[in-house]
């Protein structure tokens, strides 16, 4: 993984994020880590790929391909399709599902992936991801597959 040599947690701080970077491996307690930009808390690696191949299954957000192989994704970087720290788009699994998102309250700034709307847990503070107009619609016949849903494997 490459990350900045400045000493910030997980190797990644604002201030310094253009200087040089070096190469440092990734171990099970660094992979799907909590994000807290407030905290000044990043991505172990610039490109997010500690953010995949999850071992804490309460991490995970989701399963898709990516680099053609099946992989977890974590639920910390669901929706967060731009990193305006690095001025670059997050795109991890290779349709870039992962930032396939509703936004589905207009008085919070909540995003939730399209696979988490309406599955009967709260996303939104508002609750809005759960009685949004949309799921009045939602079939109850059919199981539909939620490749990105708590608890799917």
């Amino acid at each position: 993984a490459v990350v900045s040599t400045q000493s910030g947690h997980y190797g990644r701080d604002l201030s310094v994020f253009q200087q040089t970077e070096k190469i440092v491996p990734i171990f099970n307690n660094t992979r799907c880590s909590v994000i807290e930009p407030v905290n000044k808390v990043y991505p172990y690696c610039l490109n997010y790929r500690d953010q995949t191949n999850c071992t804490d299954t309460d991490r995970v957000g989701g399963y898709c391909l990516i680099d053609g192989f099946s992989s977890s994704v974590s639920k910390y970087v669901l929706c967060k399709d731009y990193d305006e720290t690095a001025a670059q788009h997050i795109v991890l699994c290779d349709d870039n599902f992962q930032n396939v998102c509703i936004s589905p309250s207009s008085t919070t700034n909540c995003r939730v992936h399209k696979h988490r709307m309406c599955d009967g847990k709260q996303d939104c503070s508002d609750k809005s991801d759960e009685v949004n107009e949309l799921c009045r619609f939602m079939t109850k016949e059919f199981k539909c597959e939620r490749r990105f849903s708590p608890g799917k494997k």
